[in-house]
């Protein structure tokens, strides 16, 4: 099967695995806020606006996913915290789209404008 890329840039980011897998990830996570995924990813994450205690908090009003805690550095590998730092570390923006073409084509830009910052000239 051949896989046809665009540009150099987005050749690059199916190349780099830890890109890949932070792409999927906030996919997925995309679509538990819209609601289009299955029950059990939606009930891992859970939205800072959830929590009471914290609504008056920035974060509650920016679409942020709670990070949960880890006690060990292999239980961040863990969706829910895995998921939630990588949603979290982008813009307000991004994170605020609802339609999923959209999305899609922000999260591309957003990676392939970081990767034009790691790649050498």
């Amino acid at each position: 099967m051949f896989i046809y890329h665009t540009s150099i840039e987005e050749a690059a980011l199916v190349a780099d695995s830890s890109s890949s897998a932070v792409y999927k990830l906030c996919l997925l996570v995309h679509s538990a806020v819209v609601g289009t995924a299955p029950d059990y990813v939606r009930d891992m994450l859970h939205p800072a606006s959830e929590r009471m205690s914290q609504s008056a908090l920035r974060s509650a009003t920016n679409n942020e996913i709670l990070v949960p805690r880890s006690r060990l550095k292999f239980g961040e590998r863990a969706f829910s915290i895995a998921a939630a730092k990588a949603w979290n570390s982008f813009p307000d923006d991004l994170r605020a789209t609802v339609n999923t073409g959209t999305f899609e084509k922000k999260l591309k830009d957003v990676f392939i404008l970081q990767l034009s910052y790691t790649i050498p000239c």
